[in-house]
């Protein structure tokens, strides 16, 4: 979204290998003039030419990291803040710092949310490390707070949706009494019309919208590749690493790496996946646990296919985003791995706590 690499090679129009052709184009003009000590055979030919220039950009394409609060060497084994330098091929590159202008001009959401949590993100990393605590923690610390921040603003954002659900799952008992009346609303258009009305005076009543779950991803859609940009291009996640995983890497690369087993990254990358996944199963599948102990309160007069139509339904599409998430939390940079494992604790304990508040409220009303 950020991407300083690429505004390098867009730069007013010129390619970023034009130093490199002119700076041989002279040397050859000198040869052939006789007034340089070189021969031709000195200059790259042009297959080494593009050999090289072929690797050197896959290697610049691996540098997304860009988006810094200040100028300084960043890189898979940056040197910034008293980290060592490492003598193989995989060495520091310089980023310059950007403010919020640069950022609306690349774009109306980078400027409204990547920048922001980018800045937030690299704000965080600045300050653990300057209070003594090491790069790879300070930026899981940093992860964390961004997350709880994020997470927060979209809860105040969806109140409104969040208290519906609440609403939603303590009526599940008189929901399941509607159903029950209507066995065959799945084929019988009658048992589906009055159902869809005895249900519509529900909502109504304690002031339901079913749809206003849409509100939400329509939101987290948005919000969640946001969050991507911003830690993807946050400079500082592509320095140090937390327990030999650098968080800029994603977390199927550092397991398909043999040598990452041998270094301890890739025990690290998988015991961050199965958390993620883990976390992700129990905040997801939570609501549908909590309904259907709910359901069971309820006298079934028998067997209801226009309800367990529907409980599938919902568990198909849970499913369904639920192995999207794993997936990419399998296939992104192992720092959004890091988010959706928090964010996921941060669902769990909300639902719990909606699930306490609604559990009292229901029996102060039985009293």
């Amino acid at each position: 979204l950020i991407d300083i690499l690429c505004d390098l090679r867009r730069s007013e129009g010129k390619n970023i290998w034009d130093n490199w052709t002119n700076l041989n184009q002279k040397m050859k003009t000198d040869i052939e003039k006789g007034t340089s000590s070189l021969t031709l055979d000195d200059l790259p030919s042009n297959d080494y030419t593009k050999l090289y220039q072929k690797d050197m950009n896959a290697l610049i394409a691996s540098y997304r990291s860009c988006l810094s609060i200040t100028t300084d060497d960043y890189g898979y084994y940056g040197y910034a803040n008293g980290a060592q330098y490492r003598s193989d091929n995989k060495v520091a590159v310089q980023i310059e710092s950007k403010d919020w202008g640069y950022a609306w001009k690349k774009g109306f959401l980078e400027g409204l949310l990547v920048y922001p949590i980018g800045w937030l993100t690299e704000t965080f990393v600045h300050t653990f490390k300057n209070g003594g605590v090491a790069g790879g923690l300070a930026q899981l610390l940093a992860i964390f707070a961004i997350t709880f921040i994020v997470r927060s603003l979209m809860l105040v954002v969806t109140l409104k949706q969040t208290t519906g659900n609440a609403k939603m799952q303590a009526l599940q008992p008189e929901i399941a009494k509607i159903q029950a009346k209507y066995p065959n609303a799945n084929t019988n258009n009658y048992e589906k019309q009055q159902q869809a009305m005895e249900m519509q005076k529900l909502y109504k009543k304690h002031k339901i919208n079913p749809l206003s779950t849409l509100l939400v991803m329509v939101v987290q859609f948005p919000v969640f590749i946001c969050v991507w940009g911003a830690l993807q291009g946050s400079a500082s996640l592509s320095s140090d690493s937390f327990l030999k995983l650098h968080l800029s890497d994603a977390i199927n690369t550092v397991l398909f790496d043999g040598a990452n087993w041998a270094n301890g990254s890739a025990i690290t990358a998988l015991v961050l996946f199965l958390l993620m996944a883990g976390a992700q199963v129990i905040s997801m599948l939570l609501p549908q646990w909590i309904q259907k102990k709910k359901r069971k309160n309820v006298a079934q007069l028998g067997k209801n296919p226009n309800v367990n139509q529907q409980q599938n339904q919902m568990k198909m599409f849970t499913y369904i985003m639920m192995a999207m998430i794993i997936f990419m939390g399998f296939t992104l940079p192992s720092a959004m791995g890091v988010y959706w494992f928090v964010g996921a604790l941060f669902s769990i304990v909300q639902t719990l706590v909606v699930e306490k508040i609604n559990s009292n409220k229901a029996k102060k009303k039985g009293r």
